[in-house]
């Protein structure tokens, strides 16, 4: 299989207000059947709506910013 980011075009967002092309977040590709490559314009059929975290991690109360310096307040 070739899997890669399916891309779309988002205007006024590239050097000089051109578009860019962003993933959108799901991916397409190419699977290998009977001696060819079929293309499947979506390859995984699981949409996540949230991140994975543990219970843990999900209550726990942030005292640091990302460098792991104590928060201002």
């Amino acid at each position: 299989a070739v899997v890669h980011d399916h891309l779309l075009s988002l205007e006024g967002a590239g050097p000089e207000g051109t578009s860019l092309m962003v993933s959108d977040g799901s991916q397409e590709g190419w699977l290998y059947k009977n001696g060819m490559f079929q293309y499947q314009e979506e390859m995984y059929d699981v949409l996540v709506t949230e991140p994975p975290f543990t219970d843990e991690r999900r209550d726990r109360i942030e005292d640091k910013d990302i460098l792991g310096r104590p928060k201002k307040e």
